[in-house]
């Protein structure tokens, strides 16, 4: 591999990884089956900016709800860019894009129970936290948002058992 890997997710013996090339990066895919020697599979695509987290899901269609119909998605963000790529196979392929009002930071995927949907959560710097509903993901759509005061960095959600209420944990930067 020629250039710098900026993020990383490895799931069994496939890893999904960010190269950085002169201005530009890319998403591969890489088979790590032999660690010392990682080989490159399938086509990359071109990224819209720079990365700063991915997140590596495997969803159930509705519809279907079997494991065998299983998908695997990746959440990326990328600049002011937030991208679900269908990573089912060694042929990735962007299946839908949502422009952010800032810098994507984080990302976390969580479905509420009972809710029979799939959402992601987005720190999105001087913008706050974004809500995304992502149960279809060819189409995504903003579920809500939470601005906070300074830069939202890192981000953490967890639902109550007890409650089923949900709860966002937002680390946020304040400007000097």
């Amino acid at each position: 591999l020629v250039g710098d890997v900026t993020s990383i997710v490895v799931d069994g013996s496939l890893a999904y990884a960010v190269l950085t090339q002169g201005q530009g990066q890319e998403l591969v895919v890489l088979d790590v089956s032999q660690p010392a020697s990682p080989m490159l599979i399938g086509p990359s695509i071109p990224l819209p900016g720079p990365v700063h987290h991915m997140v590596l899901t495997s969803e159930h269609p509705v519809e279907v709800g079997t494991p065998e119909n299983t998908q695997d998605f990746l959440y990326i963000t990328a600049g002011t860019a937030f991208l679900i790529v269908n990573a089912s196979s060694s042929n990735l392929m962007i299946i839908s894009a949502y422009e952010l009002p800032g810098m994507g930071e984080e990302i976390v995927v969580f479905e509420p129970p009972a809710s029979g949907r799939v959402y992601v959560g987005i720190a999105t710097g001087d913008s706050g936290v974004r809500f995304l509903d992502v149960t279809d993901p060819g189409y995504p759509f903003a579920a809500g948002y939470f601005d906070t005061p300074g830069y939202a960095w890192r981000l953490a959600v967890e639902t109550t058992a007890t409650t089923g209420r949900t709860f966002a944990y937002v680390t946020d930067r304040l400007s000097a």
